[in-house]
This record gives structure tokens, C-alpha cells and sequence, in this order.
């Protein structure tokens, strides 16, 4: 069988480690707290499995000790199978505030080929936000994250892994997923835009307005008659993401619409933001650099005419001055037509609240070597078990370890470079700071 393979571009990105985050949204996270018969895979009344349920009809969770039939975990004793005896969605409730941002990451592996799930959001009760499709196969697991920002709908919110497609169409295999772990970060610190909503020049009500961005707050446009299109909230019945306007990147022309920002270099920086086509799918992209450029892109991003899209990538900020450019650029339109699509609203960007460029001082006592090179030995005085993230400076998941006290790291295959590390327990993180690969 040929492979397939799905790619989340939007949001494959991590909310940096070095925000003030509580990472202990979830319990159960490894799906270890009850034990199951080592040497089978169990099925579990999921009211009698901690903090996950299930849409099953029979209500089961079908768990997997780390080996069974070959399979290693990728991280704990345990792991879980989507499919038990029926297709179905294993989620966990939790209590968050709006405007929170959930960065939630997993491990994700096919059974008998390769196996395809989905990850959504939302309220209880509904609706969910699909933040991702991802397929794996059998040989190895994958390591994803996805964001996902908490709206003004209540409390409580629903964190769901469907069951998409397993290899065979047998309902009843297919689709493992193990350490699962949900980081919120509190809107508290977003404040390097201003007009992120583009409200701060309100247009006439009932009709768009194209404005000279050199009287518009803070933005610019590449557009070379230098006009922003702005639109009311409601206009031609498409409602603002959030405020009273939003603008449409085409206006009479296919351009850039940017706004110039001071960063401290090795910080990260969060870019969130609001996406819907005007008339179909319309395909924006996202780049970040010092003014003048070279941009880098963080992704492109394709949503279509029915919802607003809302998505998440990071950039680190490189030591090239301490002036930098967001850039929101518009990429296709249905219909081709320059003055038509890629509506925009809602974007934040977050400054760190400590920079990743700060190491502890015990650093060479906890991390050795470090720099280090095919070896990374890891000491941690701590009697409960310990759970080791390891991140690349995109902000990707290279390693999730759980230890106790001592640890050894196979790092020969890890390209040079600064890493990130973030060390936690059950009372959340701490530490967190940087190794380096000579």
C-alpha cells in the first residue's frame, strides 16, 4: 500500500517553553495511572479510567503496556488505542480561561500501517475546532503540537482525539496515541503589537474602506498605492473575529500588510492570529525578520469563506539588530482576482516573560557535558518521577523523557545547535533553560 502522509502547516508550532505556563492542565497525561496486566492489552470501563472518557459505545478504553506485541510506548508503561472495539474520540475535559493559549502535544502512531487521527477543541458539548489531521505508521511514533486559544464560551472545554482512518477499516484497531501533555499560557503579556484588531480608526458602518496606511496606526502595506482595505464588522454579513473590523489584505492589489516591532534577540515570540477566505480557501503566509529583511516564513495558512481560522506559529528572534518586521502576505485568492481576499483580524504577539538566552548557573550540574556531544547525561535531584522536554529552537519536540533522579540522552543523531530543555514533575516546571550540541 502506498503511503500517505498528512501536513498540518498551520499550527505544528509550540507555544515557546520560556512563557509563564502552567503544564499541569491534564492528569493522566500517559495514561499510566491504573495499571493494566503487563503482556496484553486491556480494555478499561473508561469511568473507571482516570480523567479520560470515550464516544464508544460500549464505553472502553483499549490500553496497551509499553512492548506489548513489540510496541515501546513513547514515553511511560502505557499507551492507548483509539479504535478498542469501535471507531471512536478519547477526550479529556478541562477548565481554562478565554484567551488562554492550550499548546497541546502528543505522540502519535499507526498500528498496521499508516493510521490517520485528528485533534479538536472546544466548549463541552460543542462545537470542536479540528486544529490538525496527522498520520503515522507503524514503525515509529510521531511527535506533534498544536495550539489552540480558549474562546469566550464558558469554562469548560473539551480536548478530543478522533479516530480518522486506520489501515484495514477495522473498527476496532488502529491509531495509538501515548504523552499527551497541555501547556496553558495566560494571555498576560501580549503587548508588542498595537491596533491588533485594526479598530483604532473606525470606518463608516455598512461599508469597507480603503485607508492610506500612512494614516493607519501602526501598519503598512508593500500595496503600491499604499491603501489597507478595512471592513465593519458585519459588511456583506461576515462578523470580525474579535472588535468591531478586520481588513482584507487584497486591496486593489496582491500585497503584504506589516507591522515593525523591537525584540530582543533569542527571545521567542508567539504570533497569533485570525485567517478566512473572502469568496473560497484563501492562502496567506506568515514571515518574520529584521526590517529589510531576510524574512523568514513560519508557514502558510488556507482557510475557507465559511469561519475564521485561528492559528499559532512562533519565531525566534535572531541577533540582527533589535529591529523586526511581522509580515501577513497574501498568497492566492479564489478567483485570482488582486483586489479580492485573505481577510485578517485578531493578531497578537506575545514578548516572553524571561528570554531563553538566561541559563541557570547550576546548568553544568544538571546538564554534562554541555555543550555536549553524542552523550547528554541528565541529574536531577528530585524523588519523584521526572519528566524531561527537550525542544529544538523552532520550538519542535525532539525529546519527551520521563526519569528519576539520573538519565542518560542518545544525542549522536541530533543535528548542532541550542536546544531548549524544560524539566517538570507533578508540581509543574522546574527548570527550564538551554543545552548546546558542538
Amino acid at each position: 500500500m502506498k503511503k500517505k502522509y498528512l501536513f498540518l502547516i498551520a499550527s505544528l508550532f509550540l507555544v515557546s517553553p520560556v512563557l509563564s505556563q502552567n503544564c499541569s492542565v491534564l492528569c493522566n497525561s500517559n495514561f499510566d495511572s491504573v495499571q493494566v496486566t503487563f503482556g496484553s492489552n486491556n480494555f478499561v470501563d473508561s469511568t473507571q479510567f482516570p480523567c479520560w472518557r470515550t464516544t464508544a459505545a460500549d464505553g472502553l478504553i483499549e490500553v496497551w503496556p509499553s512492548g506489548f506485541f513489540g510496541v515501546q510506548g513513547y514515553s511511560g508503561i502505557q499507551f492507548i488505542e483509539l479504535n478498542a472495539n469501535f471507531v471512536s474520540t478519547v477526550y479529556q475535559n478541562i477548565t481554562a480561561s478565554p484567551g488562554t493559549v492550550l499548546s497541546i502535544g502528543f505522540a502519535h502512531r499507526g498500528r498496521w500501517g499508516v493510521d490517520t487521527m485528528s485533534v479538536a477543541a472546544g466548549p463541552v458539548g460543542g462545537p470542536y475546532t479540528t486544529l490538525g489531521y496527522f498520520a503515522d505508521d507503524s514503525s515509529a511514533w510521531g511527535v506533534y503540537s498544536v495550539n489552540y486559544t480558549v474562546p469566550n464560551m464558558g469554562a469548560n472545554y473539551s480536548i478530543r482525539f478522533n479516530s480518522v482512518y486506520a489501515v484495514g477499516n477495522n473498527p476496532a484497531l488502529g491509531n495509538f496515541l501515548d504523552s499527551v501533555a497541555i501547556c496553558a499560557t495566560e494571555p498576560n503579556t501580549c503587548n508588542l503589537l498595537c491596533n491588533e484588531n485594526f479598530d483604532s480608526l473606525q470606518v463608516a458602518f455598512g461599508a469597507d474602506a480603503f485607508v492610506d496606511s500612512s494614516q493607519f496606526p501602526c501598519w503598512r502595506t508593500t500595496s503600491p498605492d499604499g491603501l489597507i482595505e478595512v471592513w465593519p464588522d458585519g459588511f456583506f454579513g461576515v462578523h470580525s473575529y474579535s472588535g468591531s473590523q478586520f481588513i482584507e489584505l487584497n486591496a486593489y492589489y496582491v500585497s503584504t500588510v506589516y507591522q515593525n516591532i523591537i525584540a530582543t534577540p533569542g527571545t521567542t515570540i508567539p504570533i497569533s492570529f485570525a485567517h478566512r477566505g473572502r469568496w473560497g480557501v484563501d492562502t496567506m503566509s506568515v514571515s518574520a525578520g529584521p526590517v529589510g529583511g531576510p524574512y523568514i516564513t513560519l508557514g502558510f495558512f488556507a482557510d475557507d469563506s465559511s469561519a475564521w481560522g485561528y492559528h499559532t506559529v512562533n519565531y525566534i528572534v535572531p541577533n540582527l539588530g533589535v529591529d523586526y518586521s511581522i509580515r501577513f502576505n497574501s498568497i492566492y485568492a479564489t478567483g485570482n482576482n488582486p483586489a479580492l481576499g485573505n481577510f485578517l483580524d485578531a493578531v497578537s504577539t506575545c514578548s516572553p516573560t524571561d528570554e531563553i538566552s538566561k541559563i541557570h548557573s547550576d546548568d553544568a550540574e544538571f546538564f554534562f557535558p554541555n555543550p555536549f556531544e553524542n552523550k547528554l547525561n541528565i541529574k536531577c535531584n528530585e524523588d519523584k518521577p521526572t519528566q524531561l522536554i527537550l525542544y529544538d529552537v523552532t520550538s519542535r519536540i525532539i525529546c519527551n523523557l520521563s526519569f528519576t533522579k539520573t538519565a542518560i540522552l542518545d544525542t549522536e543523531k541530533l543535528a548542532k545547535g541550542i536546544y531548549l530543555y524544560e524539566v517538570r514533575n507533578k508540581d509543574g516546571v522546574i527548570r527550564k533553560g538551554k543545552a548546546i550540541k558542538d
